[in-house]
């Protein structure tokens, strides 16, 4: 795998998502409370552009860049991620946030400027900080119960696959019920469940 550094601008995600084979409640229950940061609701509007195909899902439902629309109970953002592969399996995503003081008028704004709603994510997360990795159990509604662990970092201070063997090795030690890992993320999930029930 070659590395290539990118903007300082952008931040480097790493982290894997797994189905949860058991509930919420009992999964919550296995985790230090000590290391318990918070609980926050949040709604993510995807938007995609009819005439640039890096912002259109594939007729799979792949994503490989998407345009978000974060709303939470603390603020509301506005993020660009560019995903990256080894092969057909993802590896990390190169993201750019800003904050965005009303999230209604931004969403109005990308659709004045021809962006189109594509899939809206709502999760429940409760994140927990086991440094250097950040534990979120989540309830999404519409998929149910999964659980993500995530290492950020800047571009080149590890490479994405060391570190996601490392991710892999810590989560066989936190006594959860995991199930599949996931290779695609909540929005693609989704419009894949959604894409099934318009073809049957």
């Amino acid at each position: 795998l070659t590395h290539k550094k990118s903007s300082p601008l952008m931040k480097q995600e790493i982290e894997i998502l797994w189905k949860l084979d058991e509930d919420v409640t009992s999964a919550l229950a296995k985790l230090d409370p000590s290391k318990f940061v918070h609980t926050k609701k949040t709604i993510d509007t995807y938007f995609f552009d009819p005439v640039r195909p890096a912002l259109q899902p594939s007729s799979e439902g792949r994503l490989t860049s998407c345009l978000r629309v974060r709303e939470t109970d603390k603020g509301s953002s506005i993020t660009h991620k560019v995903d990256h592969f080894d092969g057909a399996n993802w590896l990390y995503s190169d993201e750019i946030e800003t904050a965005v003081h009303d999230a209604g008028e931004m969403k109005r704004l990308l659709v004045a400027l021809g962006l189109q709603p594509l899939v809206t994510v709502a999760v429940e997360k409760h994140s927990f900080n086991y440094a250097p990795y950040e534990i979120v159990v989540e309830a999404v509604d519409g998929l149910g119960g999964y659980v993500e662990i995530e290492y950020s970092a800047d571009h080149g201070e590890r490479a994405p696959l060391d570190v996601k063997r490392d991710i892999f090795e810590f989560a066989q030690g936190l006594g959860l019920h995991l199930g599949q890992e996931e290779n695609a993320g909540k929005p693609e999930l989704l419009l894949k469940q959604q894409m099934a029930r318009s073809a049957s």
